[in-house]
């Protein structure tokens, strides 16, 4: 009995869901027997603990069996009925708890009292060997993956005499990088400026899927996105098969597996023919606790009622650790000397590692990875020191507001991207390996920060502007031996990149693709098509409406800034890095709290440490306030960000807010906290310290 509930409300969605997203394993780098071992896992544990607990009470406590049994079915019924009525709510999460608590209990007295449901749910629990055999056979790429001889068709022609550095970032559109002239905004994004200045930088490049698990392997195998799991039993022909027997390999994957184990271990260290060593990547599995963990965060999505599901860890972050990290805010754990990082800080070490390998590379390597930066969650600031994850925004998503500061957020995460690729084109160019790498640099795809609209799950294409957003993606390819930067606009999709690598670096497969070589020619194409789980599209766009979302943008963030400017938003973001009055006036017609006052103590210094990137909270008026009020984050001193939810705000009423603060005003050490109001006249402000 207790296997029939706890398959149908555990057992059965996880193992459906994670069979045919086989990215939660090849994210974690899971692989062989311990997939089949998480299955059991599932499959048996929650029966197991009901059981046990019957046991227990019975024939240790004595207590009756009949009632013991019922209870037990009543506890292993709500969970059902949960996830059956997880949509419907007729009040708090604490009333549809309730409703779905008493809904259980009459499904355990009538199983009490009617035979035929009991012998049907012990028909039920038979379901539990089908349910695992379908996962077996969905996950056997992962189970058992082939090996590099067992997937190569043909052999590659061809030794490459060059170096391949080839970094795909996430969640990296395009126009965050570009000032108003169209150029890459060298005050605010020096590195990838850097590059550009001695690259090729295709300025019209359209990615192919808003979906990694596509976007990533249509990019590895130069063909359209086409289904199928990210793994190499559904892609053989990849850039690591064409390459893999004329190349040393240092890659790191973040969600796919295409990579055949006995080239590209996770975690292993690559070795070059004459026994140099390459820098371990530190790509080792997530922990088994943590990966269990996440996956009651997955079943408490789909069974707990929606007021609970909001306060769960958001699980569109990623593949895993979802709430992993920096829990609390402030609060970072120091680095250990070997450490195996996770989370951003991981990442960014794996481009530190690639860094490092491809400095000191005595031959020609591969070097590729795919890092979730500047993916969510934005914790990372421009100078790589840490926040805590942002907590559940209860701002709706069509609030200006909103969207705004998370657009803030995103770009001082990407320029702390682009501070690591500044690093790998200056080590580069002093190694004396500068000329005899190619360096590729682009994303899998974008997103959108237009209010009201998925950041890019849901493709809306009634408001085209928003797929310009999502789809259009940075690709910068430093050929060897070509010194001067060149900008094209022919329209590029993320298809062409691995034809063109092979053709740079010498190599011919036999291998037919969709995309070409654009190192040699420019495509001659009036659309590129994008695609999503249920649909797909031409997009007909180009760098015309590619500025157009630059100043959109620029409207809340200005283009043409610098990294500080991207706190300075709003009637008061001059005063940002300003001086307090030194004898205010008071604001007595607000009253605030910092919900993250905690974060401000103790802040660090160094990459990884401890700093708060925002200030949330509350604020409540005890009188109106006008449209050209804002108020003003003070931290010792100084204006560091601003507070738009003011603006407006009426007498009695009380809002979130969510203030991005400048970081580099805010040093190691304890800090202190005020608010101000500025009210705006003239072009002058009238400020007032709030309390």
């Amino acid at each position: 009995m207790y296997l029939a509930l706890t398959t149908v409300a555990f057992s059965q969605p996880l193992l459906q869901l994670y069979g045919s997203n086989l990215a939660v394993f090849t994210s974690a780098h899971y692989s062989g027997p311990i997939v089949v071992w998480f299955s059991m896992l599932v499959l048996l544990a929650p029966a197991s603990t009901l059981l046990a607990i019957d046991l227990l009470l019975t024939r240790v406590s004595g207590l009756p069996v009949g009632k013991v049994h019922v209870g037990l079915v009543w506890v292993g019924a709500w969970p059902v009925v949960s996830m059956l009525l997880r949509n419907v709510t007729v009040g708090p999460w604490l009333v549809d708890a309730l409703m779905t608590f008493v809904i259980a209990g009459l499904a355990a007295r009538l199983y009490s009292r009617q035979h035929a449901v009991r012998s049907w749910l012990s028909w039920v629990s038979l379901v539990s060997v089908p349910v695992v055999a379908l996962f077996v056979q969905s996950a056997m790429p992962v189970i058992a993956p082939p090996a590099a001889e067992a997937v190569s068709a043909e052999s590659s022609v061809g030794r490459p005499s060059s170096s391949i550095v080839w970094i795909v970032l996430d969640e990296a559109p395009l126009f965050p990088l570009l000032d108003q002239d169209g150029n890459v905004n060298s005050n605010r994004f020096p590195g990838l400026a850097e590059l550009a200045a001695d690259s090729t930088w295709y300025r019209n490049v359209v990615a192919t899927s808003q979906k990694t698990t596509d976007a990533v392997p249509a990019m590895l195998t130069g063909m359209w996105p086409s289904g199928g799991q990210p793994v190499l039993g559904d892609h053989p022909r990849n850039l690591f098969t064409a390459l893999g027997t004329s190349m040393t390999m240092d890659v790191s994957e973040s969600v796919t597996a295409m990579c055949p184990s006995d080239l590209c271990a996770p975690g292993s260290r690559n070795t070059s023919s004459d026994g140099a060593g390459l820098t371990e990547q530190h790509v080792g599995r997530i922990p088994f606790l943590s990966f269990l963990r996440d996956a009651s965060v997955v079943v408490g999505h789909k069974i707990l009622p929606r007021g609970l599901r909001g306060r769960l860890p958001s699980i569109d972050e990623g593949w895993g650790e979802f709430g992993a990290g920096n829990d609390k805010d402030g609060q970072t754990a120091p680095a250990v000397a070997g450490e195996v990082r996770t989370g951003h800080a991981g990442r960014v070490q794996t481009l530190e590692n690639l860094i490092g390998n491809a400095v000191s590379a005595p031959e020609p390597t591969l070097h590729f990875a795919h890092v979730l930066l500047p993916h969510k969650p934005w914790t990372l600031a421009p100078d790589l020191r840490m926040s805590a994850r942002p907590d559940n925004d209860p701002r709706p998503v069509t609030s200006v507001d909103r969207r705004r500061d998370a657009y803030q957020s995103h770009l001082r995460q990407y320029v702390a991207v682009d501070s690591v690729i500044g690093d790998l084109v200056r080590k580069l160019k002093a190694s004396g390996n500068w000329e005899k790498t190619m360096v590729v640099v682009t994303a899998d795809h974008g997103l959108t920060f237009v209010p009201g609209e998925s950041y890019r799950d849901k493709v809306n294409v009634k408001n085209p502007p928003t797929l310009d957003d999502i789809y259009r993606v940075p690709l910068f390819v430093k050929f060897p031996g070509r010194g001067t930067g060149v900008v094209t606009d022919c329209p590029v999709s993320s298809v062409d990149i691995l034809p063109t690598v092979l053709a740079a670096a010498g190599v011919k497969t036999g291998w037919e693709f969709d995309g070409v070589d654009v190192g040699s020619r420019c495509p001659e194409r009036t659309s590129r098509t994008v695609r999503w789980p249920k649909g797909r599209y031409d997009l007909r766009t180009g760098v015309p409406e590619l500025m157009e979302r630059v100043a959109y943008y620029s409207t809340w963030v200005k283009a043409d800034g610098d990294v500080d400017d991207i706190v300075r938003s709003g009637l008061s973001g001059s005063l940002v890095g300003t001086r307090v009055p030194s004898a205010p006036s008071r604001e007595t017609g607000l009253r605030w709290t910092l919900a993250n006052r905690s974060a401000f103590s103790g802040v660090g210094a160094g990459e990884f440490a401890p700093v708060p990137t925002r200030a949330f909270g509350t604020l409540t008026a005890t009188t109106g306030f006008g449209r050209s009020t804002e108020a003003l984050v003070e931290v010792d001193g100084l204006f560091a960000g601003v507070v738009s939810e003011l603006a407006g705000l009426r007498k009695g009423k009380s809002t979130y807010f969510s203030a991005p603060v400048q970081t580099s005003l805010i040093g190691a050490g304890n800090h202190e906290v005020r608010l101000w109001t500025a009210t705006w006249a003239d072009g002058m402000p009238t400020l007032r310290l709030v309390g």
